[in-house]
């Protein structure tokens, strides 16, 4: 079990053979890069729990205050689901670009109930657009 304000940045494992350095969120990505996690997962229902393993083959250490302990796998159990949060377009921010390539146009929502998470859409000339989620 993680404390609350665990960073799951920090690098806190360590392959020891090839001294390389990993942290939880490195291994949220592996899981990303291996499969969609939020398979059948729907707006508005209750949460799906699920588990993943990672197994280590070889010597791999968890930083733990100021010492280590050896670790045989990391286990997530990860609670998901999608809610979805009106916004009005009044509360967009509006912004345009334009250099010597051509002009950029954007339009940035903010979330009321998650401060610092935002939905970026963003378009150029060519009619090519973008999405940003954070």
């Amino acid at each position: 079990m993680l404390l609350k304000d665990w960073d799951p940045a920090e690098k806190t494992f360590r392959n020891i053979e090839e001294d390389h350095r990993f942290s939880l969120n490195d291994l949220w990505l592996q899981l990303q890069d291996a499969t969609d996690p939020f398979v059948g997962v729907n707006k508005n229902e209750s949460p799906v729990v699920r588990n993943a393993s990672f197994p280590f083959e070889r010597d791999v250490e968890m930083k733990v205050g100021e010492g280590t302990v050896s670790v045989s796998a990391v286990v997530l159990e990860l609670m998901f689901w999608l809610e979805a949060e009106w916004v009005s377009a009044i509360d967009a921010v509006r912004l345009q670009y334009k250099n010597q390539t051509g002009k950029i146009e954007r339009v940035e929502f903010g979330t009321k109930s998650q401060p610092g998470r935002w939905l970026h859409l963003q378009s150029d000339e060519a009619g090519a657009l973008s999405v940003s989620v954070k």
